[in-house]
């Protein structure tokens, strides 16, 4: 048995945080990149699911895809290159679909404030 004097706390461990890189061949198990460089987290392309970035190992990442995606096993690169362009397309398109013009925002706002104002309920605006 260890005996601390007072002057002395026990040494605590110390978690050493691996941050993981993403690597091309992972898109052979359908994974692609997200979040920012410091802290890259794997994207399944398939189900959209993010994972955490000790996921980003290849052994978890096959696992992902055989339990989740067990009929896409036999499917090469190709096609996960696919998927991940017309991902990428639907979100560009879905950017400029949503994207509201600065004059309408403002407009809007100049409306809210006056309906506010006047008190009125916000069905009038």
């Amino acid at each position: 048995m260890r005996q601390y004097s007072v002057s002395q706390p026990p040494k605590e461990k110390r978690k050493y945080s691996n941050i993981r890189q993403y690597h091309e061949d992972y898109l052979k198990m359908g994974f692609s990149c997200t979040g920012d460089t410091d802290n890259p987290r794997p994207w399944c392309v398939v189900c959209g699911e993010k994972l955490s970035n000790e996921a980003m190992v290849p052994s978890k990442l096959k696992r992902h895809l055989f339990t989740k995606h067990s009929h896409l096993i036999d499917k090469n690169i190709k096609y996960f290159q696919r998927l991940l362009n017309s991902q990428n397309k639907q979100s560009k398109n879905m950017t400029t679909i949503v994207k509201i013009s600065d004059k309408s925002q403002e407009a809007s706002y100049v409306v809210a404030e006056l309906v506010a104002k006047t008190m009125k309920p916000h069905t009038i605006g």
